[in-house]
C-alpha cells in the first residue's frame, strides 16, 4: 500500500494549561511487515491564544528538524526502527519495545526461560502480557464514509499501570476502509501518562493506492553514515 497523509498533533508540551498544535504532511509505504513514513513538512496550523508568546520559540523548535524532512522505517518482524535524513546523510537503527515488555530495573542475570515445549502448551501465555492493563475495550461504533472510502468505525480505550508509577491512558477512534481490506484511513487518538503530556493526534490518509512498493524503498540509502543516536539524524 502506498499513500499520502495529513497528521495533526496537539500537546500540552509547555504546561498543562497551554496547548501547542503541529501539523505535518507525510508519505507512507507498506510492504509485508515493514512500513516507511516520510515526514515531508511540519508547521504550526493553530495555537491556543494563551500561548501566543511562545509562537517564536515553537517555530524555532521546529527548525531543529533537518531541511527536506526525514524517513523512518518500522519493521514489525525484526522489531526495529530505522531513521535517515537526506540532508544529514546519516542513519540510525534502534529496537522497538515489545508491547509485552514492562519497565523496571534490569536484573544482573537473565531470568530462566521455559522450554519450547512448555511455552507451546501454556494455555495462559496470552493473558500474562496483560498483567499491567487496568482497562481495555474495543467497540464497533457503526459504518460511514471517511476520506472517500466506505468505512467501519471502532472505538477503543486502554489504561495501563505497572504499579511502579508508569501509567498510560489512551482513547480514540479508528476508521477502517471496507474496500481496502480494512486498512485504516483515519485515526484519532488522545493519550496521557506520567511521562507523556496530555496529547491528541489525528491522522487522515488523503490518498491510497493498492501497489506493492519495491524492497529498495525500505533499505538505507547507499553512502549514509551510521549515527550514534536519533538526534544525530533528525536534529538540525
Amino acid at each position: 500500500m502506498v499513500g499520502n497523509a495529513e497528521l495533526v498533533v496537539q500537546t500540552s508540551l509547555f504546561s498543562p494549561g497551554n496547548s501547542l498544535t503541529v501539523g505535518g504532511h507525510i508519505n507512507f509505504e507498506q510492504r509485508d511487515t515493514r512500513v516507511r513514513v516520510d515526514v515531508l513538512s511540519l508547521a504550526i496550523p493553530g495555537m491556543d491564544p494563551t500561548v501566543g508568546a511562545l509562537a517564536n520559540a515553537s517555530a524555532q523548535a521546529l527548525e531543529f528538524f533537518p531541511p527536506g524532512g526525514f524517513t523512518v522505517v518500522l519493521d514489525q518482524k525484526a522489531m526495529t526502527y530505522t531513521l535517515w535524513a537526506a540532508a544529514k546523510q546519516r542513519y540510525f537503527v534502534g529496537k522497538l519495545r515489545s508491547p509485552a515488555s514492562t519497565s523496571g530495573s534490569p536484573t544482573p542475570t537473565p531470568a530462566p526461560q521455559p522450554s519450547a515445549a512448555a511455552a507451546a502448551f501454556d494455555p495462559f501465555a496470552a493473558f500474562k502480557t496483560l498483567k499491567n492493563i487496568k482497562a481495555f475495550s474495543l467497540a464497533l461504533k457503526g459504518h460511514g464514509t471517511s476520506n472517500g472510502h466506505p468505512t467501519t468505525e471502532y472505538d477503543y480505550q486502554i489504561a495501563r499501570d505497572n504499579g511502579r508509577g508508569d501509567t498510560f491512558e489512551s482513547h480514540g477512534q479508528v476508521q477502517l476502509a471496507d474496500d481496502l481490506d480494512e486498512f485504516p484511513v483515519q485515526i484519532q487518538a488522545s493519550a496521557k501518562g506520567n511521562t507523556l503530556p496530555a496529547s491528541s493526534a489525528r491522522l487522515d490518509l488523503t490518498r491510497l493506492e493498492r501497489r506493492l512498493p519495491p524492497n529498495e524503498d525500505f533499505a538505507i540509502p547507499r553512502g549514509y553514515v551510521r549515527a550514534e543516536s536519533p538526534q544525530e539524524v533528525i536534529g538540525r
